[in-house]
């Protein structure tokens, strides 16, 4: 097995989960206290790692950019085929769901089928069928615009452009909404806040990717590669913290929002901290599971909104709303990463590259 740093794939997994109890919240029942009252950081966490990749996938391509609009959309298609199968069965039992538990009519129908082209965060009016979806629309558009920006202006984008954006960005939301707890489908005028926040992010997380690549060739003893071990758990680990025993934990937004990016920009250099012990299956199941966590336990959430006595208490609600998530996605996961499932998607991405190249 080909060494990989799995404490990537760790973290991808706890701010997963940091999602899946931050939406509890409507479980609790007359009291003030709830887990993670401000976990809606953890999809800032997921933008900014997306833009770290994105940037280091574009300074591994040496080749020319004639062919840059090809590129780009073989690059999207890449990505639509990977999330497609997670996105489509969590469609598929969020339509089921929303048909026996909440009012559903034609027009929500037909609406929720712009998720499965992944443009809720385009602009067009889309019925919610699964709420963390948003996250996949706003990264692939953004996506579409930075990846071939990048690709052209690699120096002058990482340093100039996307500092001035996510610096300019995230004060003007800060000036104008004090924290990042928005509505993702807020309309800011051009665009949907939900993309403004994944083009901040993403540019976070470009530039934090030139950071790594700046200082890679620093050498550090054993001793150092633990401290910034320690350090980086600290950094990405405070959010859960201040979140939890904070009571009023948005005011702390952007100060945190520093310390998830500079614990990612130690855990993704491979050189700088351990992470030997990480190099393992688990750890790489927990990666791949994130995601299955992340789009899939609003189908749960919405079940148990339901069936659940309130009475019960927070606690108890949130474990078995916790538990059953992770249950229910394990079988999903199962499910996506069948052999005959994986065969269908395959056909249907060949397909599409095929009708775009007979163009």
């Amino acid at each position: 097995m080909s060494k990989r740093n799995g404490l990537v794939g760790f973290w991808k997994f706890m701010y997963a989960l940091m999602i899946v109890v931050y939406h509890g919240a409507p479980f609790v029942n007359g009291g003030n206290f709830a887990f993670f009252r401000n976990g809606y950081l953890a999809v800032e966490f997921f933008f900014i790692i997306s833009g770290f990749y994105l940037a280091k996938q574009v300074d591994n391509n040496k080749n020319d950019t004639n062919k840059l609009g090809v590129e780009t959309f073989e690059l999207i298609v890449g990505k639509i085929k990977k999330y497609l199968p997670l996105v489509l069965i969590a469609w598929l039992i969020g339509l089921f769901i929303n048909f026996i538990y909440y009012d559903m009519n034609f027009y929500k129908f037909f609406t929720s089928f712009f998720d499965l082209f992944f443009l809720r965060m385009s602009g067009l009016k889309t019925f919610v069928i699964n709420g963390p979806l948003w996250y996949l629309s706003a990264m692939l558009i953004v996506m579409l615009l930075l990846y071939p920006l990048l690709r052209k202006h690699n120096d002058k984008f990482s340093l100039i452009i996307c500092p001035l954006i996510f610096i300019l960005g995230y004060g003007y939301l800060n000036a104008h909404y004090s924290n990042l707890n928005l509505y993702s489908n807020e309309w800011l005028g051009p665009i949907f806040i939900g993309l403004f926040r994944a083009l901040c992010g993403m540019c976070f997380g470009i530039f934090i990717s030139y950071l790594s690549s700046r200082y890679k060739d620093i050498k550090l003893t054993k001793f150092g590669k633990m401290f910034n071990f320690i350090f980086s758990s600290i950094l990405l680990g405070i959010p859960f913290i201040v979140s939890t025993i904070v009571k009023q934990p948005a005011q702390f937004d952007y100060v945190l929002l520093l310390s998830i990016g500079f614990g990612i920009l130690i855990i993704t250099d491979e050189s700088k901290v351990l992470f030997s012990f990480s190099n393992n299956k688990i750890f790489m199941y927990l990666e791949r599971f994130s995601m299955v966590l992340f789009i899939n336990h609003w189908n749960c959430r919405l079940v148990l909104l339901k069936v659940l006595n309130k009475d019960a208490g927070y606690i108890t609600n949130l474990l078995v709303y916790v538990l059953s998530a992770i249950f229910i996605c394990v079988i999903i996961d199962f499910i996506a990463n069948n052999k005959k499932v994986k065969y269908f998607f395959k056909i249907i991405k060949d397909r599409v590259n095929d009708l775009y190249f007979e163009r």
